[in-house]
């Protein structure tokens, strides 16, 4: 989402947040945005939506020009490294329970389940899992290869909340809040290392910030990375404000 936000629309201010819960709020600072109304939301959201969530839809979405690239560069290194990886051994664990395969193959092709869902079922992990359905679908051809492209993207593509994304006048989650149920800490989290969150950024509860020396570390590190990027910012607009000024006086004169 952030390649997307910055490649097509053309945003580059940004910040990925931690909603103490499940996912992550990306919020967007750049002058466009803050001024968008419902109807440009809304538009941005749909961009970044697939027409539905079988695998012909992923499909859909993943061969749009503005998110091709992305499959080979983010998509398939993702999955390579952390997201089929054990959930016992540090991964994300994607592919490690029985429903979890069987809605995968689903998402390949319409004869996947019935052809390798025993063999894909039986698979020591989920990356052995992959391996299986990948030989299928390369077997397969032409009639497999769209709905493997949108089966790898059903595993880990960007699922958006409409209502949050396109109402601007919606509430959202302040950076550093507690989260009511969850007891967690909506940090800032380094876009550098965003597949870490789910593991990394849950395990920040207020509890922790209190009474854990670590977890104030955490915190306060937390804090001055997002202070270091607000300066950041105010100092690029502080210098675009003195050329302009330059600019202006230049013209005067």
């Amino acid at each position: 989402l952030l390649r997307v936000l910055r490649d097509a629309f053309g945003f580059e201010r940004t910040l990925v947040v931690y909603s103490g819960r499940r996912g992550a709020h990306i919020w967007v600072f750049d002058a466009r945005a803050r001024a968008l109304d419902r109807e440009g939301r809304t538009a941005i959201a749909r961009f970044c939506t697939p027409p539905d969530r079988s695998g012909r839809g992923w499909a859909a979405l993943a061969n749009h020009p503005n998110w091709s690239e992305l499959h080979r560069e983010l998509v398939q290194p993702f999955l390579a490294t952390k997201g089929l990886a054990p959930w016992l051994q540090g991964g994300v664990g994607l592919l490690d329970t029985g429903a979890q395969r069987r809605a995968f193959l689903q998402n390949v092709h319409a004869d996947a389940l019935k052809a390798i869902g025993g063999l894909v079922s039986r698979a020591s992990d989920g990356r052995s899992a992959f391996r299986i359905a990948r030989a299928w679908a390369e077997r397969r051809g032409a009639s497999a290869a769209r709905g493997w492209i949108g089966a790898q993207w059903s595993l880990c593509g960007p699922l958006i909340d409409a209502q949050v994304s396109c109402d601007p006048a919606h509430l959202l989650r302040m950076p550093f809040s507690v989260h009511a149920k969850t007891g967690r800490v909506a940090v800032p989290v380094d876009e550098s290392a965003l597949d870490e969150l789910p593991l990394g950024a849950a395990a920040l509860s207020a509890a922790r910030v209190v009474d854990d020396p670590e977890g104030r570390v955490a915190f306060d590190a937390a804090v001055r990375a997002l202070d270091a990027r607000v300066t950041a910012w105010r100092a690029a607009d502080g210098g675009g404000a003195r050329k302009r000024a330059r600019a202006s006086s230049s013209s005067s004169a």
